[in-house]
């Protein structure tokens, strides 16, 4: 089986990702895959680094962010992709692909070729576009469920893609499969890793990983820290990622006004994170509307609970009071939270190990793979 797969960016980031575990891992079953990407970066590196034939073209995403400056490109980006589909096209058919994937509902560009050239489309509809990143589809939102109608199978990471990705959603052929994060005996190896940080001050670490958006929330983080941390001197609060730097700026404003610099660290991005989740007690998922939250499973996959936000599928991965919390009342709520399991380190690490045999249940890259590789034998039975 060959398998063309569209990414719509060149970084390493969630979904290039789970692209790159899916490539992988395919690889390993006999898939003969090709990965399109519009830049080299990163993610293209990477699958060269494994040997996996990586092609750049000029293609364009056909959502952005309203109001944004690449919002104002989009008809442009159309007209140039309109230009770009014959040789796209050709180049498709050169590779001879029994499947067609785009890996984000942002691209519209696969669902063309696999139109012009008569392949079966597989779409990974991965976030709540207008949603969660306030995105805007050309010409319309519209044109995005039109041609997932059409799409052999649409793929939703979550029941929550699922149910509430859009307003037409009637038709569309949906399965979901939950992203893979870590390879179930890496996981493994987590369960008897120490926390990373200086026992004798007897610190305890909150820990926000994530880019710099107000999307994810982590002024609230910040808030609701605030809240509690002249309480306890011993609290920490490391917030991971970067991304828009006035949001950053506001950030670190916050924290000189609220007089706790002294405890929290803005780390800035980081390649590998590990590290990061090992030295951590708890992981706080403050983001509004996520599509999953890869960053909820890898802190499940390293033995860490989440305090989570109660939108988008996080209540389908955290079971409240048992490997997590869910909270709801803003800054407020959060820091509620937080302080239960601040005032009780015993009852954030039992919550933890339950959440990492969730993880090696649900959400390891074998799962993943297997599922996937499942849905493209039904696309394409051979």
């Amino acid at each position: 089986m060959k398998i063309l797969f569209l990414s719509h960016y060149p970084h390493l980031l969630g979904a290039n990702r789970s692209l790159f575990s899916l490539v992988i891992g395919l690889r390993e079953k006999g898939v003969l895959p090709q990965v399109w990407c519009p830049e080299e970066g990163d993610f293209t590196k990477a699958l060269e680094e494994e040997n996996i034939n990586v092609r750049i073209f000029p293609y364009h995403n056909w959502a952005a962010t309203f109001m944004h400056p690449s919002f104002f490109h989009l008809p442009v980006a159309a007209y140039r992709n309109n230009n770009l589909l014959p040789t796209l096209a050709l180049e498709a058919k050169a590779f001879g692909p029994n499947i067609i994937h785009t890996n984000s509902s942002l691209l519209g560009v696969g669902a063309d070729i696999s139109e012009k050239i008569g392949v079966p489309h597989v779409w990974h509809i991965r976030e709540f576009a207008k949603l969660h990143y306030n995105m805007r589809f050309f010409p319309n939102e519209d044109v995005l469920f039109s041609r997932l109608k059409k799409a052999k199978k649409a793929i939703a990471i979550s029941q929550a893609i699922k149910n509430g990705v859009g307003k037409d959603t009637a038709g569309i052929n949906w399965e979901v499969v939950y992203n893979g994060v870590l390879d179930h005996n890496k996981i493994e190896q987590f369960f008897e890793v120490p926390i990373i940080e200086n026992q004798e001050k007897n610190v305890f670490t909150f820990l926000c990983v994530g880019l710099l958006h107000p999307s994810k929330a982590q002024l609230e983080a910040l808030e609701a820290f605030g809240l509690i941390a002249g309480k306890y001197p011993n609290a920490r609060l490391r917030i991971v990622g970067n991304g828009r730097r006035m949001y950053e700026a506001k950030l670190k404003e916050v924290a000189k006004k609220k007089r706790i610099t002294e405890q929290v660290n803005f780390v800035g991005f980081k390649k590998e994170v590990a590290e990061e989740y090992h030295r951590s007690n708890v992981v706080v998922m403050c983001s509004r509307d996520e599509g999953m939250g890869r960053v909820t499973v890898e802190a499940m996959s390293y033995g860490k609970p989440v305090i989570g936000f109660r939108s988008g599928a996080t209540p389908e991965l955290i079971e409240d009071g048992v490997d997590g919390y869910l909270y709801a009342n803003g800054a407020q709520g959060l820091a509620e939270k937080m302080e239960l399991l601040l005032s009780d380190p015993a009852r954030a690490s039992t919550m933890g190990k339950v959440g990492q045999q969730k993880a090696i249940k649900n959400y390891t890259t074998q799962k993943y793979v297997d599922e996937m590789y499942d849905v493209f034998r039904e696309v394409y039975p051979f």
